[in-house]
């Protein structure tokens, strides 16, 4: 099977190194298979930070799919292809190439995993793809509303969207009180609302984004009776946002997740707008208001967790507002 993923060369005589010195090229499935190992081993101090699971073996399946399509065996053919392979060369749209630059090049041939190979494996190589690794694009400064804020647009929802429409007033609820994203809120049912919070599964949602999004996120008890008072005679099976139904736009040939209460959403996201939230996607800057007051209240890792992240990098980045009422000094 390595063998015919990867066209493996007959004559692996020429990789071999002469005796006692480390090895300076290899085949790019031995690569993987070593990645393999790597995962599995235990880390060789507290500095060395790997992966997720998930994360890893998306690394290993991009890099299997750069070999297909630069018909590439080898990391020393990858290295002197390197300054030649482009999105047009390999036939993908922009962000698709990079995607694959940065799992493969970034991702997969990692300092910490060109380190252990070098230790344990005596194959001492280059990141092959370190000039084609695209610059990590910065997010936009992200602004923290004060309370005041946060109070009139409640308010006002609570005067003119709930009454124009219910189902969009508890989307809001959910985006802004639980930080919960579009499919996870629109997936909810009655069932997955307890006595203490909002409890995300991959069943409840249909589709969580990785393996660290299934949680149960405590709320205020005020906002889960405000919430619970829309149930009526709904069955805890039922939706929680009962319009719309199930929909499967492909947005590419790999396809998209399925949506439903696209009606709702739309209406939802243009009172955002109309009461001042213009961003591109004004339900998702709901999650980020309130991820970043629960970091401003309960900390990052805290914060982390109940957004369903991977790992802290990423709420620190996208979601740790700047706070412009903040004064520096003493």
């Amino acid at each position: 099977m390595r063998a015919a993923a990867f066209m493996v060369i007959e004559d692996t005589a020429a990789l071999a190194p002469a005796e006692d010195e480390p090895r300076t090229d290899a085949s790019l499935a031995d690569i993987v298979l070593w990645y393999r190992e790597f995962m599995a081993a235990p880390p060789r101090n507290l500095q060395e930070c790997r992966p997720i699971p998930q994360t890893a073996a998306s690394y290993m399946r991009n890099t299997t799919r750069l070999a297909k399509l630069a018909k590439i065996v080898t990391v020393r053919d990858l290295q002197s292809r390197a300054p030649s392979l482009t999105a047009k060369e390999l036939k993908l749209t922009e962000p698709a190439y990079v995607s694959l630059m940065r799992a493969v090049g970034a991702g997969l041939f990692s300092t910490v995993f060109l380190s252990w190979l070098k230790d344990e494996k005596q194959v001492d190589i280059p990141n092959p793809l370190l000039a084609n690794i695209p610059p990590v694009r910065q997010p936009e400064p992200f602004y923290a509303w004060g309370d005041a804020q946060l109070a009139t647009l409640k308010q006002s929802a609570r005067e003119t969207l709930c009454k124009s429409e219910p189902n969009g007033y508890v989307l809001f609820l959910l985006c802004l009180g639980a930080a919960l994203r579009r499919s996870e809120a629109t997936f909810l049912r009655w069932e997955d609302i307890t006595d203490v919070g909002v409890r995300v599964t991959w069943r409840s949602s249909r589709r969580v984004k990785s393996g660290t999004s299934a949680r149960t996120i405590p709320l205020n008890p005020k906002l889960l009776e405000e919430i619970r008072s829309f149930k009526g005679d709904a069955k805890a099976t039922d939706y929680v946002i009962p319009d719309g139904v199930i929909h499967n736009r492909p947005r590419t040939k790999y396809g998209a997740p399925q949506l439903r209460a696209e009606r709702v959403c739309e209406r939802l996201m243009i009172w955002l707008r109309e009461n001042g939230i213009g961003v591109r996607n004004p339900m998702h800057h709901l999650r980020r208001l309130c991820g970043s007051r629960w970091e401003q209240e309960f900390g990052l890792r805290q914060a982390s967790y109940w957004l369903g992240h991977a790992d802290i990098i990423v709420t620190s980045r996208h979601y740790v507002g700047l706070r412009p009422e903040a004064v520096a000094g003493w």
